[in-house]
């Protein structure tokens, strides 16, 4: 987060918390909703440790903490150097996220779950 009041200010960046914050929360139930009806219930608690490191909210307890925060120190490690080279976004590289016919088929209810 020193980055975004880096570049944002401080008050900035307490008013960008304050307009995501909820959307962020909103989206954490939704996933959770999500993996519950992929039969993935065990994968709540990870994915909601993850979010809860990423935000600070949780500090590190033991390996696992650990691990997933080189994840996390890595994508935005990744992320930073992509939006400060002013990097071009490019395709996915999986086929089946190629595959235009099938994003168009779940986009309205993709942009109808968000909502």
């Amino acid at each position: 987060m020193p980055v975004l009041a880096e570049r944002l200010g401080p008050a900035r960046s307490v008013g960008w918390f304050l307009s995501n914050m909820p959307r962020y929360e909103r989206t954490r139930k939704l996933f959770g909703e999500a993996l519950r009806q992929a039969g993935l219930d065990a994968e709540i608690p990870w994915v909601n440790r993850l979010l809860e490191l990423a935000t600070g909210a949780r500090d590190l307890v033991d390996r696992d903490d650990a691990r997933l925060m080189h994840l996390i120190a890595m994508f935005v490690v990744l992320n930073s150097r992509g939006i400060a080279g002013d990097i071009e976004p490019d395709e996915t590289h999986d086929p089946l996220n190629k595959d235009v016919a099938l994003k168009a088929r779940y986009a309205k209810p993709r942009a109808e779950s968000i909502g």
